[in-house]
Formats: structure tokens, C-alpha cells, sequence
């Protein structure tokens, strides 16, 4: 959520209430508490699982043998975090927590983005400043290409609204979104709104420029007709 950029312009807690503070503390709590019992899962899990359950199952040869596009997402969010630490003479000691199971990593999630909301309506005044952040992420990670965009669009849609209402608006009513992108392989996509039989939509037809593609294809931008 970008709190510890340091032109951050959050509130001092001289202009909170005791009231606020409580419940802040209480959200930030709750993160802690999140990933505490997330390194938990993590150890136990490790501990118990044999050594090739658990090498097929590290997140490092994960990322190794995935697509070129979740390599480029994963540089580009990491390149993201490098420039939201803060800065100092120290180099501090990179905390670690690796998670191999699919409903424990979704549970963190699901907590820490429950909490961040709350936080945000502790402090409304940050929603401008979370929504530029979220914008200059976008920014960061577009030019990976649209594929990645949407990608992430999917993953954040329901656990953060800055970030995902930043990739709705870079998505919708962009007519050459998909210009320049290398389509590989059998893809299927489409990007815009579905109109009932004999609605009129507001867009015309998309020309793609620079768009190659490979195998079988099939993608559309904009409205379609008749569904």
C-alpha cells in the first residue's frame, strides 16, 4: 500500500484521536499477527515435508520455470518494493516467509487486505495518496506489456481496490491497449462489455498495430454484440 514511501503525507499521531490510534494499532496488529502464523504454517509444513515435496514445491524454482510473463510481473513488483524501502547506511536483514500451501498464502491475503481497508477508513485523508501510488505501479509494471496488465488485474480485483480501479482505468476504453503485443500459442481473450441483443455500444470497431500472433488466436477489444 506504499506507507513507508518517505514523502508520505499520513497524519501524525498528534492529529489523531486515542480513539483512531486504538484502532490502528489494532489493524496493525492483526498484520503482524497475519504473517506471524503464515512463517508458522511455513516451518511446520517445511519441517514435515520430504525433501522433494518440498524443493518441487519452493517458490524461487517456481518462478524459474514459469512463463516469460510472470517472470517480467514478479521483477517488476520487486523492482516496485525496491523503491518503497526506505533508504538508510544500513542494510537491513531481509525477512523471509515462504509459503507452499495454496489456502495458507490466500488466507494472508484475504487478512492483510481486510486490515489495509480498515486502515484506510481510519484515514480517509491517504485514499489520494494510495490512489496516486497505485497509479505510479501501474505505470511501473505497463510496460511489461498488456498480457501482464491483465494478469494482475485479475489477481488484485477483490483484495485491493486502489490497485485494481488504477488497472481498470489503464484497460477500459483504450483501443489500441493490445498494440504491439505478441500473441503466442492458442489465446483467447476479450476486453470491454457484453451487449444484450439489439443494444447499442459505444465503441466501433479496434484495429490492432504491431500485433503479431502465432498458432491459433482469437481476441477482442471493446463491446460485443448479441450475447
Amino acid at each position: 500500500m506504499g506507507f513507508t514511501k518517505s514523502s508520505s503525507s499520513a497524519p501524525s499521531t498528534e492529529d489523531c484521536s486515542e480513539e483512531t490510534i486504538q484502532r490502528a494499532k489494532e489493524c496493525l496488529s492483526a498484520i503482524n499477527t497475519a504473517f506471524s502464523q503464515a512463517f508458522d504454517d511455513g516451518s511446520v509444513f517445511l519441517e514435515t515435508a520430504g525433501r522433494e515435496q518440498t524443493n518441487i514445491l519452493d517458490s524461487q524454482i517456481q518462478i524459474g520455470e514459469s512463463s516469460d510473463g510472470w517472470n517480467t510481473l514478479h521483477k517488476a513488483l520487486q523492482q516496485i518494493y525496491q523503491t518503497r524501502t526506505p533508504r538508510n547506511n544500513t542494510v537491513p536483514k531481509p525477512n523471509v516467509i515462504r509459503l507452499y500451501e495454496q489456502d495458507t498464502f490466500v488466507g494472508l491475503v484475504q487478512i492483510v487486505s481486510a486490515q489495509i481497508r480498515r486502515l484506510n477508513k481510519v484515514f480517509p485523508s491517504l485514499k489520494a495518496e494510495q490512489t496516486t501510488l497505485s497509479s505510479d505501479e501501474v505505470i511501473a509494471i505497463k510496460g511489461s506489456g498488456p498480457i501482464v496488465i491483465l494478469w494482475l488485474k485479475g489477481i488484485v480485483k477483490s483484495n485491493d481496490e486502489f490497485l485494481h480501479e488504477a488497472l481498470e482505468k489503464e484497460t477500459s476504453n483504450k483501443r489500441n491497449f493490445f498494440d504491439g503485443t505478441d500473441l503466442k500459442g492458442k489465446s483467447k481473450m476479450h476486453v470491454g462489455h457484453k451487449i444484450a441483443p439489439g443494444a447499442m455500444g459505444s465503441e466501433g470497431p479496434t484495429t490492432w498495430t504491431n500485433t503479431t500472433g502465432s498458432e491459433e488466436a482469437e481476441g477482442h477489444v471493446g463491446n460485443s454484440y448479441g450475447y
